[in-house]
């Protein structure tokens, strides 16, 4: 059975279905990075007061991470014990 891209889902199972913490879906929010779902007038669509955000976005924001962890990897510093001062 095929993913609904449009499913809504809360933060607690974007976090489960993007195999990150709940913290980590409120930082891509606030950073831009996750989009809040949005009726067609342009305005938030919450559940239970809770927001939500559509599965297509969500796993469009973790790939966006995973790329950037990919990209960051490379220029990351790897210091020895011996190089850190005391």
């Amino acid at each position: 059975m095929p993913l609904d891209m449009d499913a809504l889902l809360p933060g607690a199972l974007a976090a489960q279905l993007a195999g990150v913490s709940l913290q980590v879906i409120v930082n891509w929010r606030n950073r831009g990075i996750l989009e809040t779902a949005k009726d067609r007038r342009g305005n938030e669509i919450r559940r239970d007061g809770k927001r939500v955000y559509r599965v297509r976005d969500i796993l469009a924001a973790e790939a966006l991470a995973a790329q950037r962890c990919e990209t960051h990897a490379g220029r990351t510093a790897v210091r020895s014990p011996g190089g850190i001062a005391a």
